[in-house]
């Protein structure tokens, strides 16, 4: 009898363990897009789990940006019928700090609250779009290259430990707060991880941000977003001829090349298609940078 008491007992401790862990919830930056014509620029807001099969409920994401590079935040995109509305917006002196071309810095407070009727399904390891954070781009012309970071209040210093640590920059500030259901089921706290997009956390912060001059991260300057806009051009041509003894050189009698199409590949990954003229010659206008002609 002992033992069977025994080895009933050791099974619902461990059922007990495995229900009461928290799910971790990461949220990152999806793929940006600007739009040169109207200066907008739009960062999609994704989430995913460390389980399957669950749902995303109410939460509070807070995030910084730089304010000296965009303005006039908006919400588009939401997913699944979902309720996502700006709480509240500061714009404290906080740019220096964060690596930002000015010493402001945007500091929203965004809310989400679910459609329980058509949750969005957040699963373990694939990224999941709820929304998209937009605004307008205030560099006039808009660069071809930008590195506009947009950083989600969740304190590096604390990353992977728990979600009894979960916390923002500032002091008693609770950073994001995820809560997921389970099969429509009560809400859960989530163990709020975050991927910061064109941004590092400096490994020598020390939390809470509460005095000037402190460094908590900089502004990541590689794998900046292209944004295709207001390119430098130049010129790329050639000239087709059939090179019949092979030595690189049109010789007397090797015939031009006409109506050929050449494609041309811009260093932004652009195509575009020209045809040769009756002499065998081609031209493209291209933005600058290294460009291939096939």
């Amino acid at each position: 009898m002992k033992k069977k008491l025994l080895s009933v007992t050791f099974v619902l401790i461990n059922l007990f363990v495995v229900f009461s862990q928290n799910a971790i919830t990461t949220w990152s930056v999806g793929d940006v897009q600007v739009d040169c014509q109207s200066g907008q620029i739009c960062y999609p807001i994704m989430v995913q789990s460390s389980i399957d099969n669950s749902q995303l409920s109410y939460t509070t994401l807070r995030f910084f940006y730089d304010s000296a590079l965009m303005g006039n935040l908006t919400i588009a995109s939401v997913e699944n019928g979902y309720t996502v509305g700006l709480v509240q917006q500061t714009f404290p002196t906080i740019g220096d700090e964060f690596g930002f071309t000015t010493d402001i810095g945007g500091f929203p407070r965004i809310s989400v609250s679910p459609n329980v009727s058509n949750y969005i399904d957040i699963q373990n390891g694939v990224p999941t779009h709820v929304f998209d954070l937009c605004f307008t781009l205030l560099t006039n012309p808009i660069p071809q290259e930008l590195c506009s970071p947009l950083i989600y209040d969740n304190n590096h210093t604390t990353a992977g430990t728990g979600i009894e640590n979960d916390a923002g920059y500032f002091a008693g500030d609770a950073g994001i707060a995820t809560q997921y259901v389970i099969g429509g089921g009560g809400a859960i706290a989530g163990d709020d991880e975050a991927i910061q997009f064109l941004w590092s956390g400096d490994s020598g912060f020390v939390s809470p941000l509460d005095t000037q001059g402190e460094t908590v991260g900089s502004v990541t300057t590689t794998g900046c977003i292209i944004t295709g806009c207001n390119p430098d051009t130049g010129t790329v041509s050639g000239h087709l001829y059939i090179d019949t003894n092979g030595n690189g050189v049109q010789d007397p009698g090797e015939p031009d090349l006409s109506n050929v199409d050449v494609v041309v590949t811009d260093a932004y990954g652009g195509t575009q298609t020209v045809t040769t003229d009756a002499n065998g010659d081609w031209a493209a206008t291209v933005p600058a940078g290294a460009t291939v002609a096939d």
